[in-house]
């Protein structure tokens, strides 16, 4: 009983200490990858994962501890580093790129509108175009991104292509459209 304690212990202190010293990291302000969130968040949780591997060895070394529980400091370290990828993945970058979170806010933002408590099909559409795509410069935020990435180039500054590298990307975004059955309209 005491050893499980002893490793449940571990795992929380590993899983609060590493998101505490990520969270730190994510509001610093770095400019890595030009703050595309995804790249920027999986660069810091590497350096965040880095950080703590160095601390368990740099223990072991000077102090000669932590061997009996090694696999568990190492597991704990893993498995936090996979949970914060995976919520990196599902949330942040989600809201980024989210038309559905804008049309959400924009309802919110309505919702004491005497007429219908909310807005018309057509007063929604406006507000995204307006809002999402040319306030926010979703277009161009989305062309810099790809740019950084290599998957697409400027020619002329005003020609934009696709590169092979955006190609390859493509075509394996079918497949994964494919392997999760989904209906994504824009890749074919």
């Amino acid at each position: 009983m005491k050893k499980l304690r002893n490793i449940a212990a571990i795992y929380s202190t590993i899983l609060l200490l590493f998101s505490l010293l990520y969270f730190l990291l994510l509001q610093l302000p770095f400019k890595i990858y030009q703050n595309i969130i995804f790249y920027k968040g999986v660069a810091l949780l590497v350096l965040t994962f880095l950080i703590f591997l160095v601390l368990i060895i740099a223990i072991i070394y000077i102090k000669r501890l932590l061997f009996e529980h090694l696999e568990s400091f190492i597991a704990a370290i893993l498995i936090t580093f996979s949970l914060h990828l995976t919520l990196l993945v599902i949330f942040p970058v989600s809201i980024d790129r989210s038309l559905s979170i804008s049309l959400l806010s924009y309802l919110s933002d309505n919702f004491n509108n005497k007429s219908c408590q909310g807005m018309s099909k057509k007063q929604l559409e406006k507000k995204l175009i307006q809002n999402y795509v040319i306030k926010n410069k979703a277009v161009d935020k989305r062309i810099k991104e790809q740019e950084i990435i290599n998957f697409i180039e400027k020619k002329n500054n005003s020609c934009i292509n696709i590169t092979e590298k955006g190609n390859r990307y493509l075509k394996y975004s079918v497949i994964i459209q494919k392997l999760y059955n989904l209906e994504l309209n824009q890749i074919k």
